[in-house]
């Protein structure tokens, strides 16, 4: 990221505009201690260094006999290559499918078994694995969602915590394959009779959302978000059930490929969010967080402490661009990313 200097007038301007600084060095009322200012009361920035940040992508992939009755299977794992091929220099990702790679058209008993391991290890440089990986996988049993969130989570925090985590799960049907639920009383994810078995019959098939959710909360609580994306009918059949999977992994609402050729432009989508948006500070350049602004090509861009525009710290040392300002980086439309310390940070109101 290139860095420059600004009038400070301008930034004097910004910034008493905002309500945020007063000539007196006050900012809400409060004198920042530590705070530079010059003989005319105007606060002294300088330039400080922004890193992009490197994310980790686990690549969830629902392999469940449905995924090969509606077409998607081949253009999802297309999506998937390709996405990999293109990001895996800026990005770490990983693979792991659900059923497991032990579920096998002809052997039952393992329709329902959860991946306690990804199929191929987040890492750089992971697409001629994850392509071979993908190759060796067919449409197979149910949809273990909520176990095979649980085992991610495991793995993942086995994980030394350096960088931003997320999964990144494509589905086209529901969460299922908790047999303690009741089959006569239960949501069925299975329609069709000659596709799959009714619930009273097979309660494998009785939809399990509320251990998903828990699942995800567990996730998010540990700040790792969980992107969702729905496949073929999926967006319509499971439209509400997918929404709250999205809401719960922090990411808050799913996307919808109702056609084969959508998958791999809302996998482009997501990861470029992931890719673009965060960044590292380094910490002995800001010994107060109050005193950071931003600025996308001169302009200064306010923090929003919900994190739903503008910018927010995600730790004591990184930060993440969120909702308009993040699609102007990932557009293109932003030149340049530019940040300083020794103002009091220009927050909405």
């Amino acid at each position: 990221m290139k860095t420059g200097s600004r009038a400070l007038a301008a930034v004097l301007f910004t910034l008493m505009a905002a309500g945020l600084f007063q000539a007196c060095g006050c900012s809400g009322g409060t004198i920042l201690e530590g705070d530079g200012y010059n003989d005319n009361f105007q606060c002294i920035e300088q330039d400080i260094t922004l890193t992009p940040v490197v994310p980790e992508v686990l690549v969830m992939l629902d392999r469940s006999n449905s995924m090969g009755y509606d077409g998607f299977w081949d253009p999802t794992r297309s999506a998937v290559n390709s996405i990999v091929d293109a990001y895996q220099g800026e990005v770490m990702f990983g693979l792991v499918g659900f059923p497991s790679e032990y579920c096998i058209d002809g052997f039952p008993d393992h329709d329902c078994d959860a991946s306690t391991a990804p199929l191929v290890a987040i890492g750089l440089g992971t697409g001629d694995a994850i392509e071979t990986a993908l190759a060796g996988l067919v449409p197979c049993g149910g949809t273990p969602v909520a176990e095979t969130l649980r085992h991610m989570r495991d793995y993942l925090l086995g994980r030394p915590r350096d960088n931003p985590r997320y999964i990144l799960m494509a589905t086209d049907g529901a969460p299922n394959c908790n047999t303690s639920l009741n089959g006569d009383t239960c949501r069925c994810t299975c329609f069709d009779r000659s596709e799959c078995g009714l619930c009273p019959d097979l309660n494998s098939n009785c939809l399990d959302d509320v251990l998903t959710y828990e699942a995800l909360d567990e996730l998010l609580e540990d700040n790792i978000r969980t992107f969702v994306i729905g496949l073929s009918t999926a967006a319509v059949d499971w439209g509400d059930v997918l929404h709250a999977m999205a809401e719960h992994g922090g990411t808050g609402t799913f996307y919808a490929a109702e056609s084969p050729d959508q998958v791999a432009e809302i996998f482009d989508d997501i990861t470029s969010l992931v890719s673009h948006c965060e960044f590292y500070i380094e910490p002995s350049e800001v010994p107060d967080e109050r005193l950071v602004n931003l600025y996308f090509d001169g302009m200064v861009v306010q923090m929003d402490p919900e994190a739903r525009t503008g910018w927010s710290w995600t730790g004591d040392d990184s930060l993440e661009f969120y909702g308009a300002s993040c699609q102007r980086i990932v557009s293109g439309d932003v030149d340049e990313i530019t940040a300083t310390y020794g103002c009091p940070t220009v927050t909405i109101n």
